[in-house]
C-alpha cells in the first residue's frame, strides 16, 4: 500500500466535498441497490474523472476573479489611465484566451464524463457528444423495474403519476 497526495485542496473546498465523501453518503443513504462494482464505478467517475476537471475550473476561475478585483481596485482607486489624445489605458489579464479556452475544455470534458454516470445507473449510454440528445431521448414514460428496484422511492417523486 502507498499513499500519495493528489491535491492541495481537502474536503472544506466543495468540489472535494460533493464528489467524494459525499457521493459514498449518498449512495448509503438512498439505498439504491448498486453492485459493488457499480458503486466503485460511480466513485471512480466522480473522484477521478471528474473532480480534477472541476478543481482545475475552479483554479482558472479564481485565479481570474483575483486578477479582474485586483484591476478593479486599481480603477476605483486612481481611476482610468489616459495616455493622450483621448486615449485611455485598460488593464489587461495575461493569456486570457488559453486560460479560458482550458476552462472551457475541462467543463466540457466533465459534461461528457457525466454521461458515464447515465451509462452506471440507466444503462443508457450516449457514442458521441450530443448532451442535446440526453433530454430527446429520455423516455417520459415509467421507469423500467430495474431502474424502480434501484431507486425507489425517488422515482416516485420524479415520475408523479397523473392522476
Amino acid at each position: 500500500m502507498h499513499i500519495q497526495q493528489i491535491s492541495d485542496e481537502g474536503t472544506e473546498n466543495p468540489i472535494i466535498a460533493r464528489l467524494s465523501v459525499q457521493t459514498i453518503e449518498l449512495l448509503e443513504v438512498f439505498n439504491i441497490s448498486l453492485s459493488k462494482q457499480e458503486r466503485q464505478q460511480i466513485f471512480s467517475v466522480m473522484f477521478a474523472d471528474i473532480q480534477p476537471k472541476l478543481l482545475a475550473c475552479s483554479k482558472i476561475a479564481n485565479e481570474l476573479d483575483g486578477q479582474i478585483k485586483g484591476h478593479q481596485k486599481v480603477v476605483d482607486e486612481k481611476g482610468v489611465q489616459m495616455v493622450g489624445g483621448g486615449a485611455f489605458r485598460l488593464p489587461g489579464i495575461p493569456e486570457l484566451r488559453p486560460r479560458a479556452e482550458t476552462f472551457l475544455y475541462h467543463a466540457k470534458s466533465v459534461l461528457r464524463d457525466l454521461t458515464k454516470l447515465f451509462a452506471i445507473l440507466f444503462d443508457k449510454s450516449f457514442g458521441e457528444a450530443r448532451f442535446d440528445l440526453i433530454t430527446v431521448t429520455r423516455q417520459r414514460s415509467e421507469p423500467s423495474s430495474r431502474q424502480r428496484r434501484r431507486f425507489g422511492f425517488v422515482f416516485d417523486l420524479l415520475f408523479l403519476r397523473r392522476g
